[in-house]
Protein backbone atom coordinates (compact mmCIF):
# COMPACT_ATOMS: atom_id res chain seq x y z
CA UNK A 1 0.00 0.00 0.00
CA UNK A 2 1.51 3.33 -0.98
CA UNK A 3 1.83 6.25 1.43
CA UNK A 4 -0.97 8.35 -0.13
CA UNK A 5 -3.44 5.49 0.08
CA UNK A 6 -2.47 4.82 3.70
CA UNK A 7 -2.85 8.49 4.63
CA UNK A 8 -6.24 8.65 2.91
CA UNK A 9 -7.49 5.60 4.79
CA UNK A 10 -6.31 7.04 8.11
CA UNK A 11 -7.96 10.39 7.34
CA UNK A 12 -11.18 8.73 6.20
CA UNK A 13 -11.45 6.51 9.27
CA UNK A 14 -10.73 9.47 11.55
CA UNK A 15 -13.51 11.48 9.94
CA UNK A 16 -16.07 8.69 9.99
CA UNK A 17 -15.50 7.31 13.50
CA UNK A 18 -18.77 7.47 15.46
CA UNK A 19 -19.33 10.77 17.24
CA UNK A 20 -19.64 9.00 20.58
CA UNK A 21 -15.90 8.32 20.49
CA UNK A 22 -15.19 12.01 20.12
CA UNK A 23 -17.46 12.99 22.97
CA UNK A 24 -18.84 15.74 20.72
CA UNK A 25 -21.17 16.12 17.77
CA UNK A 26 -19.51 15.30 14.45
CA UNK A 27 -21.45 16.43 11.39
CA UNK A 28 -20.19 13.63 9.13
CA UNK A 29 -21.44 10.89 11.43
CA UNK A 30 -24.60 12.26 12.94
CA UNK A 31 -26.14 9.43 14.91
CA UNK A 32 -26.00 5.70 15.18
CA UNK A 33 -27.87 4.44 12.12
CA UNK A 34 -28.14 0.76 13.13
CA UNK A 35 -31.88 1.01 13.74
CA UNK A 36 -32.71 2.99 10.59
CA UNK A 37 -34.17 0.96 7.73
CA UNK A 38 -32.05 0.23 4.66
CA UNK A 39 -33.76 0.81 1.32
CA UNK A 40 -32.41 -0.90 -1.81
CA UNK A 41 -33.30 0.34 -5.31
CA UNK A 42 -31.96 -1.43 -8.40
CA UNK A 43 -32.86 -3.27 -11.59
CA UNK A 44 -32.65 -6.72 -10.00
CA UNK A 45 -32.53 -8.11 -6.45
CA UNK A 46 -31.87 -11.71 -5.44
CA UNK A 47 -32.49 -12.65 -1.83
CA UNK A 48 -30.74 -15.77 -0.51
CA UNK A 49 -31.88 -17.54 2.64
CA UNK A 50 -29.91 -20.01 4.71
CA UNK A 51 -30.63 -23.48 3.34
CA UNK A 52 -31.24 -25.11 6.71
CA UNK A 53 -33.75 -22.40 7.62
CA UNK A 54 -36.11 -22.60 4.62
CA UNK A 55 -39.41 -24.19 5.53
CA UNK A 56 -38.62 -24.47 9.22
CA UNK A 57 -39.10 -20.90 10.41
CA UNK A 58 -40.83 -17.71 9.49
CA UNK A 59 -38.68 -16.12 6.73
CA UNK A 60 -39.17 -12.68 8.25
CA UNK A 61 -36.80 -13.53 11.09
CA UNK A 62 -33.44 -11.80 10.84
CA UNK A 63 -31.43 -15.02 11.14
CA UNK A 64 -32.98 -16.56 8.00
CA UNK A 65 -31.41 -14.09 5.58
CA UNK A 66 -27.99 -15.06 4.24
CA UNK A 67 -27.28 -12.46 1.56
CA UNK A 68 -28.79 -10.06 -0.94
CA UNK A 69 -27.38 -9.57 -4.44
CA UNK A 70 -28.42 -6.41 -6.28
CA UNK A 71 -27.49 -5.60 -9.89
CA UNK A 72 -28.04 -2.70 -12.25
CA UNK A 73 -28.25 0.92 -11.09
CA UNK A 74 -27.95 -0.02 -7.43
CA UNK A 75 -28.81 2.61 -4.82
CA UNK A 76 -28.75 1.83 -1.12
CA UNK A 77 -30.20 4.44 1.23
CA UNK A 78 -30.08 4.59 5.01
CA UNK A 79 -31.00 7.92 6.56
CA UNK A 80 -28.89 10.58 4.83
CA UNK A 81 -26.35 8.00 3.63
CA UNK A 82 -26.58 6.94 -0.03
CA UNK A 83 -24.36 4.29 -1.64
CA UNK A 84 -24.51 3.67 -5.39
CA UNK A 85 -22.85 1.29 -7.82
CA UNK A 86 -23.43 -1.18 -10.63
CA UNK A 87 -23.62 -4.17 -8.27
CA UNK A 88 -23.90 -4.78 -4.53
CA UNK A 89 -23.80 -7.77 -2.23
CA UNK A 90 -25.05 -7.64 1.35
CA UNK A 91 -23.97 -10.28 3.85
CA UNK A 92 -26.20 -10.71 6.88
CA UNK A 93 -23.40 -12.34 8.90
CA UNK A 94 -20.97 -9.42 8.49
CA UNK A 95 -23.53 -6.61 8.19
CA UNK A 96 -21.67 -5.28 5.14
CA UNK A 97 -22.66 -4.07 1.69
CA UNK A 98 -19.93 -4.39 -0.93
CA UNK A 99 -20.59 -2.19 -3.98
CA UNK A 100 -18.63 -2.45 -7.22
CA UNK A 101 -18.63 -0.63 -10.53
CA UNK A 102 -18.80 3.17 -10.32
CA UNK A 103 -19.13 2.82 -6.55
CA UNK A 104 -19.81 5.92 -4.46
CA UNK A 105 -20.82 6.61 -0.87
CA UNK A 106 -22.42 9.95 0.05
CA UNK A 107 -23.61 11.50 3.26
CA UNK A 108 -24.73 15.09 2.94
CA UNK A 109 -22.16 16.83 0.72
CA UNK A 110 -19.35 14.42 1.70
CA UNK A 111 -18.49 11.58 -0.64
CA UNK A 112 -15.99 8.85 -1.41
CA UNK A 113 -15.54 7.05 -4.74
CA UNK A 114 -13.62 3.95 -5.66
CA UNK A 115 -13.72 0.76 -7.66
CA UNK A 116 -15.15 -0.93 -4.59
CA UNK A 117 -17.00 0.55 -1.61
CA UNK A 118 -17.63 -1.37 1.60
CA UNK A 119 -20.39 -0.05 3.85
CA UNK A 120 -20.25 -1.38 7.41
CA UNK A 121 -23.84 -0.97 8.60
CA UNK A 122 -23.20 -2.14 12.16
CA UNK A 123 -20.17 0.13 12.57
CA UNK A 124 -21.54 3.30 10.95
CA UNK A 125 -18.62 3.66 8.51
CA UNK A 126 -17.54 3.00 4.96
CA UNK A 127 -14.35 2.35 3.01
CA UNK A 128 -13.27 2.91 -0.61
CA UNK A 129 -10.76 0.64 -2.34
CA UNK A 130 -9.03 0.41 -5.69
CA UNK A 131 -9.61 -2.63 -7.91
CA UNK A 132 -5.95 -3.46 -8.23
CA UNK A 133 -3.09 -2.05 -6.16
CA UNK A 134 -0.74 -2.64 -9.11
CA UNK A 135 -2.66 -0.29 -11.41
CA UNK A 136 -2.44 3.46 -10.97
CA UNK A 137 -6.01 3.76 -9.74
CA UNK A 138 -7.06 6.11 -7.01
CA UNK A 139 -9.91 6.51 -4.63
CA UNK A 140 -11.37 9.97 -4.18
CA UNK A 141 -12.91 11.69 -1.18
CA UNK A 142 -14.60 15.07 -0.94
CA UNK A 143 -15.10 16.14 2.67
CA UNK A 144 -16.72 19.38 3.78
CA UNK A 145 -15.61 20.36 7.27
CA UNK A 146 -18.41 21.30 9.62
CA UNK A 147 -18.55 25.00 10.51
CA UNK A 148 -20.12 24.10 13.84
CA UNK A 149 -17.26 21.69 14.61
CA UNK A 150 -14.68 24.31 13.54
CA UNK A 151 -16.26 26.85 15.91
CA UNK A 152 -16.25 24.34 18.78
CA UNK A 153 -12.56 23.60 18.15
CA UNK A 154 -11.71 27.34 18.13
CA UNK A 155 -13.61 27.86 21.38
CA UNK A 156 -11.80 24.97 23.05
CA UNK A 157 -8.41 26.05 21.69
CA UNK A 158 -8.70 29.74 22.60
CA UNK A 159 -11.05 29.44 25.60
CA UNK A 160 -13.67 31.72 24.02
CA UNK A 161 -17.42 31.36 23.78
CA UNK A 162 -19.85 30.07 26.39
Amino acid sequence: MNRKTYLFIVLFVALFVPASLYGQHNSIVKEDKKDEPVEIFCDRIEVHYKKDQIGTKNVEEKSDLEKIEATGNVAIKQGERLATGDEAVYSQDTGQFVLTGNAELREGKNSIKGCRIIVYLNENRGKAETCSPKKKERVKAVIYPSKKKDEQNKQELFGTGK
